[in-house]
Protein backbone atom coordinates (compact mmCIF):
# COMPACT_ATOMS: atom_id res chain seq x y z
CA UNK A 1 0.00 0.00 0.00
CA UNK A 2 1.21 3.43 -0.84
CA UNK A 3 -0.99 5.47 1.73
CA UNK A 4 -2.80 4.74 4.62
CA UNK A 5 -4.80 7.59 6.62
CA UNK A 6 -6.33 7.13 10.16
CA UNK A 7 -4.42 4.91 12.38
CA UNK A 8 -2.70 5.97 15.73
CA UNK A 9 0.08 8.04 16.05
CA UNK A 10 1.30 5.87 18.70
CA UNK A 11 1.47 2.92 16.62
CA UNK A 12 2.92 4.55 13.62
CA UNK A 13 5.89 5.38 16.04
CA UNK A 14 6.47 2.33 17.16
CA UNK A 15 5.83 0.50 13.65
CA UNK A 16 8.64 3.18 12.58
CA UNK A 17 11.22 2.49 15.46
CA UNK A 18 10.55 -1.45 14.85
CA UNK A 19 11.90 -0.60 11.49
CA UNK A 20 8.99 -0.34 9.46
CA UNK A 21 9.69 1.47 5.63
CA UNK A 22 6.90 4.13 6.46
CA UNK A 23 7.28 7.80 7.16
CA UNK A 24 4.28 10.42 8.37
CA UNK A 25 3.49 12.99 5.97
CA UNK A 26 0.51 14.17 7.74
CA UNK A 27 -1.92 14.87 10.85
CA UNK A 28 -5.43 12.96 10.33
CA UNK A 29 -7.04 13.82 13.28
CA UNK A 30 -6.20 16.72 16.72
CA UNK A 31 -8.13 15.89 19.66
CA UNK A 32 -10.35 12.56 19.86
CA UNK A 33 -13.70 14.50 19.82
CA UNK A 34 -15.54 11.62 17.49
CA UNK A 35 -14.61 8.93 19.87
CA UNK A 36 -17.37 7.66 22.60
CA UNK A 37 -17.86 4.73 24.78
CA UNK A 38 -21.30 3.53 25.33
CA UNK A 39 -23.29 0.79 27.46
CA UNK A 40 -26.58 -0.45 26.47
CA UNK A 41 -29.48 1.40 28.04
CA UNK A 42 -30.08 -0.93 30.47
CA UNK A 43 -26.92 -0.61 32.13
CA UNK A 44 -25.89 0.18 35.53
CA UNK A 45 -23.07 1.93 33.84
CA UNK A 46 -23.25 5.63 34.47
CA UNK A 47 -19.83 6.85 33.84
CA UNK A 48 -16.12 5.47 34.35
CA UNK A 49 -16.48 5.65 38.11
CA UNK A 50 -18.70 2.82 38.13
CA UNK A 51 -16.31 0.89 35.77
CA UNK A 52 -14.33 -0.83 37.91
CA UNK A 53 -13.43 -4.19 36.91
CA UNK A 54 -15.88 -4.27 33.44
CA UNK A 55 -14.73 -4.65 30.07
CA UNK A 56 -14.17 -1.60 28.10
CA UNK A 57 -13.74 -1.41 24.18
CA UNK A 58 -10.70 -0.17 22.10
CA UNK A 59 -10.23 -0.74 18.61
CA UNK A 60 -6.34 -2.75 18.48
CA UNK A 61 -3.55 -2.47 19.67
CA UNK A 62 -1.38 1.01 18.62
CA UNK A 63 -4.70 2.41 17.25
CA UNK A 64 -5.88 5.94 18.09
CA UNK A 65 -8.70 4.63 20.48
CA UNK A 66 -6.36 2.20 22.43
CA UNK A 67 -4.04 5.56 23.21
CA UNK A 68 -7.28 7.68 24.27
CA UNK A 69 -8.82 4.87 26.19
CA UNK A 70 -5.42 4.56 28.18
CA UNK A 71 -5.74 8.27 28.15
CA UNK A 72 -8.97 8.76 29.44
CA UNK A 73 -8.70 6.13 32.64
CA UNK A 74 -5.46 7.70 33.52
CA UNK A 75 -7.28 11.05 33.50
CA UNK A 76 -10.50 9.52 35.68
CA UNK A 77 -8.04 6.86 37.87
CA UNK A 78 -11.06 4.51 36.52
CA UNK A 79 -9.92 0.05 36.12
CA UNK A 80 -11.89 -1.07 33.85
CA UNK A 81 -10.18 -3.67 31.59
CA UNK A 82 -9.60 -2.50 28.44
CA UNK A 83 -10.42 -5.12 25.68
CA UNK A 84 -9.37 -4.98 21.79
CA UNK A 85 -12.95 -5.60 19.58
CA UNK A 86 -11.80 -4.45 16.01
CA UNK A 87 -14.59 -2.21 14.29
CA UNK A 88 -17.46 -0.41 15.06
CA UNK A 89 -19.97 -3.25 13.83
CA UNK A 90 -18.93 -5.91 15.83
CA UNK A 91 -18.49 -3.55 18.86
CA UNK A 92 -21.64 -2.78 18.87
CA UNK A 93 -22.53 -6.75 18.38
CA UNK A 94 -20.16 -7.83 21.38
CA UNK A 95 -22.07 -4.76 23.69
CA UNK A 96 -25.33 -5.18 22.46
CA UNK A 97 -25.09 -8.78 23.52
CA UNK A 98 -23.12 -8.84 26.54
CA UNK A 99 -20.05 -9.72 25.43
CA UNK A 100 -18.08 -6.47 26.68
CA UNK A 101 -19.88 -3.92 28.91
CA UNK A 102 -18.43 -0.63 27.44
CA UNK A 103 -18.37 -0.57 23.36
CA UNK A 104 -16.86 2.13 21.60
CA UNK A 105 -18.02 4.06 18.62
CA UNK A 106 -16.86 6.85 16.58
CA UNK A 107 -18.95 9.22 14.68
CA UNK A 108 -21.25 9.31 12.71
CA UNK A 109 -21.37 5.79 13.28
CA UNK A 110 -23.82 4.57 16.31
CA UNK A 111 -25.52 8.35 16.79
CA UNK A 112 -28.88 7.13 15.72
CA UNK A 113 -28.74 4.70 18.33
CA UNK A 114 -27.65 7.04 20.70
CA UNK A 115 -30.34 9.33 19.88
CA UNK A 116 -33.26 6.92 19.71
CA UNK A 117 -32.29 5.76 23.43
CA UNK A 118 -30.85 2.90 22.73
CA UNK A 119 -27.41 3.08 23.97
CA UNK A 120 -26.30 5.29 26.13
CA UNK A 121 -23.27 7.43 25.87
CA UNK A 122 -20.48 7.17 29.81
CA UNK A 123 -17.75 8.58 28.29
CA UNK A 124 -16.43 11.06 25.50
CA UNK A 125 -12.94 11.32 23.55
CA UNK A 126 -13.46 15.27 23.96
CA UNK A 127 -12.94 14.46 27.50
CA UNK A 128 -9.93 13.64 27.42
CA UNK A 129 -7.40 16.75 28.50
CA UNK A 130 -4.22 15.59 27.76
CA UNK A 131 -4.93 14.79 24.12
CA UNK A 132 -7.03 18.10 23.34
CA UNK A 133 -4.40 19.63 20.76
CA UNK A 134 -2.32 16.41 20.45
CA UNK A 135 -2.52 14.91 17.05
CA UNK A 136 -3.77 11.20 17.58
CA UNK A 137 -4.45 9.72 14.02
CA UNK A 138 -1.98 10.40 11.30
CA UNK A 139 -1.52 10.02 7.30
CA UNK A 140 1.28 7.53 6.74
CA UNK A 141 3.37 6.71 3.30
CA UNK A 142 5.57 3.50 2.14
CA UNK A 143 8.68 5.26 1.76
CA UNK A 144 9.33 3.43 -1.40
CA UNK A 145 6.46 5.82 -2.41
CA UNK A 146 7.66 9.14 -1.18
CA UNK A 147 11.25 8.22 -2.97
CA UNK A 148 9.19 8.30 -6.47
CA UNK A 149 9.96 11.09 -8.50
CA UNK A 150 7.75 14.23 -6.64
CA UNK A 151 5.72 12.12 -4.70
CA UNK A 152 7.87 13.04 -1.42
CA UNK A 153 5.68 16.82 -1.72
CA UNK A 154 2.88 15.75 -4.02
CA UNK A 155 0.68 13.48 -1.37
CA UNK A 156 1.45 15.61 1.55
CA UNK A 157 0.40 18.55 -0.67
CA UNK A 158 -3.16 16.28 -1.69
CA UNK A 159 -3.46 15.75 1.84
CA UNK A 160 -3.66 19.66 2.81
CA UNK A 161 -5.46 20.94 0.01
CA UNK A 162 -8.42 18.35 0.59
CA UNK A 163 -8.66 19.61 4.04
CA UNK A 164 -9.19 22.98 2.62
CA UNK A 165 -11.37 21.64 0.20
CA UNK A 166 -13.90 19.74 3.00
CA UNK A 167 -14.77 22.71 4.63
CA UNK A 168 -14.92 25.56 1.99
CA UNK A 169 -16.75 23.54 -1.17
CA UNK A 170 -20.40 22.23 -0.89
CA UNK A 171 -19.22 19.82 -2.94
CA UNK A 172 -17.25 18.08 -0.60
CA UNK A 173 -20.36 16.95 1.13
CA UNK A 174 -21.36 16.11 -1.88
CA UNK A 175 -18.91 13.43 -2.99
CA UNK A 176 -18.73 11.96 0.99
CA UNK A 177 -22.88 11.25 0.63
CA UNK A 178 -22.11 9.33 -2.65
CA UNK A 179 -19.46 7.49 -1.34
CA UNK A 180 -20.91 6.86 2.42
CA UNK A 181 -24.52 6.35 1.72
CA UNK A 182 -24.88 8.77 4.80
CA UNK A 183 -26.93 12.40 4.34
CA UNK A 184 -24.97 15.29 3.57
CA UNK A 185 -27.15 17.39 6.02
CA UNK A 186 -26.08 14.61 8.72
CA UNK A 187 -22.22 14.95 7.94
CA UNK A 188 -22.91 19.08 7.83
CA UNK A 189 -23.98 18.69 11.35
CA UNK A 190 -21.52 16.27 12.47
CA UNK A 191 -18.57 18.75 11.09
CA UNK A 192 -19.72 21.53 12.88
CA UNK A 193 -20.40 19.54 15.98
CA UNK A 194 -17.44 17.20 15.87
CA UNK A 195 -15.15 18.07 13.56
CA UNK A 196 -14.41 21.56 13.83
CA UNK A 197 -11.53 22.96 11.28
CA UNK A 198 -9.09 23.02 13.63
CA UNK A 199 -9.24 19.30 14.15
CA UNK A 200 -7.79 18.80 10.34
CA UNK A 201 -4.67 20.52 10.69
CA UNK A 202 -2.80 17.86 8.39
CA UNK A 203 0.06 20.76 7.51
CA UNK A 204 1.52 20.18 11.21
CA UNK A 205 1.85 17.32 14.20
CA UNK A 206 0.41 19.16 17.11
CA UNK A 207 2.03 18.16 20.47
CA UNK A 208 4.66 15.82 19.26
CA UNK A 209 6.59 16.41 22.77
CA UNK A 210 3.40 14.49 24.42
CA UNK A 211 2.88 12.19 21.67
CA UNK A 212 6.80 11.23 21.89
CA UNK A 213 6.43 10.85 25.71
CA UNK A 214 3.24 9.12 25.52
CA UNK A 215 4.30 6.25 23.08
CA UNK A 216 7.15 5.92 25.79
CA UNK A 217 4.59 5.72 28.60
CA UNK A 218 2.77 3.19 27.04
CA UNK A 219 5.05 1.04 26.16
CA UNK A 220 4.78 2.00 22.08
CA UNK A 221 8.75 1.83 22.18
CA UNK A 222 10.75 0.91 23.90
CA UNK A 223 13.44 3.68 24.26
CA UNK A 224 13.09 7.28 22.78
CA UNK A 225 13.32 8.04 19.47
CA UNK A 226 16.57 10.77 18.47
CA UNK A 227 15.89 13.85 17.21
CA UNK A 228 17.32 12.07 13.68
CA UNK A 229 14.75 10.00 13.87
CA UNK A 230 12.22 12.13 14.94
CA UNK A 231 13.29 14.36 11.51
CA UNK A 232 13.49 11.37 9.54
CA UNK A 233 9.88 9.82 10.79
CA UNK A 234 8.03 13.00 9.85
CA UNK A 235 8.15 14.45 6.33
CA UNK A 236 6.20 16.76 6.17
CA UNK A 237 6.96 19.86 3.56
CA UNK A 238 5.73 23.60 4.01
CA UNK A 239 2.26 23.25 2.41
CA UNK A 240 1.65 24.63 -0.75
CA UNK A 241 -0.21 28.18 -1.04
Amino acid sequence: MDLACGGGIEGAIGAFAKGAPLRIIGSEMVGSPDTYWYVVAGSPIHSLKDAGGKTISYSQNGSSSHAALLSLLDQYRSTPKPVATGGHPATLTMAMTGQIDIGRGAAPFGLDLVENGTVRIVARGSEIKARADQTVRVCVANLATLQRKGRGRALPAGLSRNARLMYSDPAALVAYEEFSKVPRTVHAEVARRIFPRRTMSPDEIRGLDLVLADALKNKFVSVPLTPDQVRDMIQIPAPLN
